[in-house]
């Protein structure tokens, strides 16, 4: 697997705009390249994708026969092979840069085994409204380029946000509706009362999920008092970060002194591709780029449990337990071998 950094140029590997830096006629800041050279160092098996308008120079012939081996120049100034440039964005018919990153990003992913990215760009606005969780501003109000402490951010983007996949286990959940006595009837649930749901609810959830491990709960967590949730969640394996659903109507910061570990009120992007969400994404597509983790429809037969790009969470679907977060990744894949087959 390789990580991505997908690369502005202007205003982030220099102060501002090319020929600025007049100690320099390739453009590129000492301290913006030192920082460059930082992340690389940091983060094995990082590999550069050219995002800047830079990528059109050569073949527009927008600059002087001197900087025309500008990509080979600046793999030189980060004591890097030539080949750590592995290409650029594409040009597409809408033109913006975050949809061109979108669209590699579409055809390359699994092509070259891609593990995390990361978007070094000093215009981000739009940016971050599609790649919220993998975009580092070095904001061109302030001139800085790629500081010392956006370096450490991309760092910290690429590193998985400090958290080893590898180390802990992930379970995905939604809608345990703990105390909530209609939610027996409303969906046919197994148990003979409330009590007897919440209880098999907890014995099943601590039956696969460590103390160490993460768990992402979907919303609808507890129904009713504060009450209810602290007696519920300290009975609970793991640390358990949390998209609120239309149940979870306490503020967030009772939440997070409830113990959860993170506590998001909208959908969240983590590991670059996966959305989770309450409820649906309707717009997810089996040949897109990001796929969803939802909860909310519980069984309800409108939607499948498992498509290429989606998977639904709800206790109902996996037998009243937080399923491994591998194991849906792995029947989403299934399904898309299937609809591939059928091509």
């Amino acid at each position: 697997m390789i990580n991505v950094i997908f690369l502005d140029i202007d205003g982030v590997l220099n102060h501002g705009h090319f020929g600025k830096d007049e100690n320099d006629k390739f453009g590129f800041a000492d301290d913006c390249i030192a920082n460059l050279k930082k992340i690389l160092a940091k983060v094995p098996d990082t590999k550069i994708v050219i995002s800047s308008v830079w990528k059109h120079f050569v073949m527009q012939g927008l600059v002087d026969q001197d900087t025309k081996d500008w990509r080979e120049t600046l793999c030189k100034k980060l004591d890097v092979p030539r080949d750590t440039i592995i290409g650029d964005t594409p040009n597409t018919k809408q033109g913006s840069r975050k949809c061109e990153i979108a669209e590699w990003l579409g055809k390359n992913k699994s092509k070259v085994g891609l593990g995390t990215y990361v978007i070094l760009d000093d215009e981000c606005t739009a940016m971050r409204i599609m790649f919220p969780n993998n975009t580092v501003d070095c904001d061109i109000s302030t001139g800085e380029g790629l500081s010392e402490r956006k370096a450490n951010e991309a760092i910290w983007i690429l590193s998985g946000f400090s958290r080893s996949h590898d180390e802990v286990q992930h379970w995905l959940v939604s809608d345990t509706h703990f105390f909530h006595a209609n939610i027996l009837k409303y969906c046919n649930r197994p148990f003979k009362d409330v009590n007897d749901m919440n209880e098999e609810l907890i014995k099943r959830w601590n039956a696969v999920v460590g103390p160490n491990d993460i768990v992402h709960h979907l919303g609808d967590f507890c129904f009713g008092k504060k009450e209810n949730v602290m007696a519920v969640l300290p009975r609970l394996n793991g640390k358990i970060d949390i998209v609120l659903g239309n149940h979870d109507h306490h503020k967030i910061g009772f939440y997070y002194e409830a113990g959860f570990h993170r506590v998001y009120d909208r959908s969240v992007v983590v590991r670059n591709f996966f959305i989770l969400s309450h409820a649906p994404m309707e717009w997810i597509a089996n040949d897109g780029v990001y796929a969803n983790f939802y909860g909310h429809v519980h069984d309800s037969q409108v939607y499948k449990t498992v498509t290429a790009r989606s998977c639904c969470c709800c206790v109902e679907r996996w037998n009243y337990a937080p399923i491994k977060w591998e194991d849906a990744v792995a029947a989403m894949k299934k399904e898309e071998d299937s609809l591939n087959d059928e091509h």
